[in-house]
């Protein structure tokens, strides 16, 4: 019932009944373009087969000595012809008798092969257009090569399509599941390549095996003595198939070594094909592992690698979905029949490894388990037994996070992300690490992220912090303002390149080593929900907030005492019994020492740090503070802007 209530809901859903995505249009013609390769293919067997068996047995010349000896290999070992005719007949007899029988049986099969290529053509000509078998081959190839002309144009419009689009989350998204799908059909194509190859030898063995129980049926030393020769030869044969065989086994597995994802051999040993934590929605780190575990283990699944491959990393984000690979009940009819026994044998192998106790019970127990997914949960997820290649697909459906829940919460998460700017609790560096995992998440699922919204705010925020001249080229949100992911990322890592260097400028400026934010009550940071996997921006009090702090002039207002000057002697805004008469106060004015009346206090130079109102200590340039703050931090910046350095000693002005 829950099923059907969900089955109902989504139906009611606007957009699930929306016609197929873009994306899934050019999965869609992928697809073809695999199925045109296997058509190819089977057009070739097919017109091989059929000229061999038919038309050539009839328009050419008779029987081989190899089909010859058959026959008479078949006569010698027939009991109704040794017990009905041979008796009949003297010893000087049976070997003409014998031929006689190979020649009429022979011309017997080519009148038949006549017969059914005759009866082949009268049915193609009655039922379809063209006049016989012959030309409905060559039509065949001719249908096959014309559709290979557009799918050409199509994907090299595809290609142009995505260079283009490369900047945009979206655009990147569909040309690594486009790269991914192409990698598919090479390797397809490898595969049968190889197969055929090997299923060629194979056949090869088999004729050089029966040729050999053929003559060695009369053990006879003349019989064997005369075909010495020939069985010499067969041997040969034989190490040929088995030569070939080997050779491409190899290319076979050498194709995916090549091809596929490249790691040190390091990486695969600690490989592990479902991580640790699946189950709090790591699918990310599952579609990670499953190439590598895959290439640690071609030996073993040379054919499954593939599907294996493109069912974690082909993804849809219209639907939020994953590349489905066959299944069992529908007769693995994706998979071409060359490959689909052994395709059986490996994907059967692989469940009984995931159930042998590398997936939980939990996790087990929810593989054949049916439930809804898919970015508005109208796609149905159930794997079935035996299917090792599709429960890695349930895995991903159930454990990547993909939804349409969560990809608001990730547009939302980077809304905010200007306060980890305008009021930061931790480092710019860490809060710029975590902005970058967020963006690459988007970019991984094709989330278009609107940049007025989200990394407009940030470069205004930034603007004012010291920050213009190398973030204000992103105001404009890159090519696609609407899609602006990848262009966001870029500015992270631009922000990361220079956020030391302003940091130490701006402290210059300041006068004290960190902002902490005086008129903010709040501050905020990113963090990654380990339980959930998904982002979200965290506030708590301001324990350095003051009320009477002007962030106009970076001054508390007048008559108010500045905070207390932190423990570690970091920033610069002392603790002090002094108040300035005017906010605006420079050098060379007095203040008023509280508590006097006014005109009966001694005048008293300002301290020359920038920013510090402070007296200087006694006839000294500097107060106290100041000056110890310059000895820790190596230098002193006035308030005409010059950088004195300062040692034990002395005070050195630095020209």
């Amino acid at each position: 019932m829950s099923l059907l209530r969900n089955q109902t809901a989504t139906a009611m859903h606007p957009a699930a009944t929306l016609g197929i995505s873009d994306s899934g249009v050019w999965a869609r013609i992928s697809e073809i373009e695999g199925y045109h390769s296997q058509l190819d293919t089977a057009l070739a067997g097919l017109d091989k087969g059929l000229s061999t068996t038919l038309v050539r047995s009839v328009m050419g010349p008779a029987p081989t000595d190899a089909q010859s000896d058959s026959i008479r290999q078949a006569i010698s070992s027939s009991p109704a012809i040794q017990s009905a005719v041979l008796p009949g007949i003297s010893k000087e007899d049976e070997k003409d008798a014998i031929n006689a029988i190979v020649k009429f049986t022979s011309l017997q099969i080519q009148s038949n092969n006549a017969t059914l290529l005759a009866t082949l053509d009268k049915v193609i000509h009655d039922s379809t257009p063209f006049p016989n078998l012959v030309t409905l081959l060559k039509e065949g190839k001719t249908l096959a090569n014309n559709i290979s002309n557009p799918l050409e144009v199509l994907k090299q419009h595809r290609a142009k399509q995505l260079a283009n689009e490369s900047h945009t989350s979206r655009g990147r998204q569909e040309r690594e599941s486009e790269e991914v799908r192409e990698q598919f059909r090479l390797a397809q194509s490898s595969n049968s390549e190889q197969l055929a190859l090997i299923e060629q030898a194979e056949t090869l063995k088999r004729e050089v095996k029966q040729r050999q129980n053929t003559l060695v049926s009369d053990l006879t030393i003349a019989s064997l003595m005369a075909n010495e020769r020939e069985m010499s030869q067969l041997e040969k044969f034989h190490d040929l198939a088995e030569e070939r065989i080997k050779q491409a086994k190899s290319q076979l597995l050498e194709h995916y070594s090549h091809s596929y994802s490249t790691c040190d051999m390091l990486e695969l040993e600690n490989i592990e094909l479902i991580p640790k934590g699946l189950e709090k929605g790591k699918g990310s780190e599952l579609a990670k592992a499953v190439p590598l575990w895959f290439k640690r283990n071609i030996d073993s699944y040379p054919i499954t690698y593939r599907f294996a491959t493109r069912c974690v990393k082909d993804f849809d984000p219209d639907k939020a979905t994953y590349w489905e690979p066959p299944r069992l009940t529908h007769g693995l009819k994706e998979v071409p029949l060359i490959e689909r026994e052994q395709y059986k044998a490996e994907t059967r192998d692989l469940w009984d490894y995931l159930v042998s106790g590398t997936l939980n019970n939990n996790i087990h127990s929810l593989l054949t388990q049916p439930c809804f997914l898919g970015r508005w949960g109208d796609v149905r997820v159930e794997g079935e037994e035996g299917n090792g290649v599709h429960a890695l697909w349930v895995l991903m459906m159930r454990y990547r996070k993909c939804d349409d829940s969560y990809i608001r919460s990730l547009k939302k998460t980077l809304s905010q992300t200007h306060l980890l700017f305008s009021a930061p609790k931790e480092d710019m560096a860490t809060n710029l690490a975590t902005m970058g995992q967020a963006l690459s998440e988007c970019v991984s699922l094709g989330v278009k992220v609107p940049w007025d919204s989200t990394g407009r705010e940030v470069v205004l925020t930034l603007k004012s912090q010291g920050f213009t001249e190398y973030v204000h080229p992103y105001m404009n949100g890159g090519p696609n303002p609407e899609d602006a992911a990848v262009h966001f990322l870029d500015l992270i890592s631009v922000i990361q390149s220079c956020e030391r260097e302003v940091r130490e400028t701006m402290a210059i400026q300041r006068g004290y080593a960190k902002e902490l934010f005086w008129d903010q009550k709040m501050l905020y940071e990113l963090t990654r929900d380990n339980d959930n996997h998904s982002f979200v921006i965290h506030s708590s009090p301001n324990p350095h907030y003051d009320p009477n702090y002007d962030p106009t002039y970076g001054k508390w207002n007048e008559g108010q005492m500045a905070p207390e000057r932190p423990a570690n002697g970091a920033d610069h805004h002392h603790s002090t019994q002094y108040t300035p008469s005017n906010p605006n106060q420079v050098k060379g004015e007095s203040w008023e020492r509280e508590g006097q009346p006014k005109g009966e206090h001694k005048k008293e130079k300002i301290c020359l740090a920038m920013y510090c109102n402070l007296p200087s200590h006694n006839k000294f340039m500097f107060c106290k503070d100041c000056h110890n703050k310059g000895k820790y931090e190596g230098y002193i910046t006035t308030k005409h802007g010059k950088h004195i350095v300062i040692t034990n000693k002395k005070l050195t002005f630095n020209k």
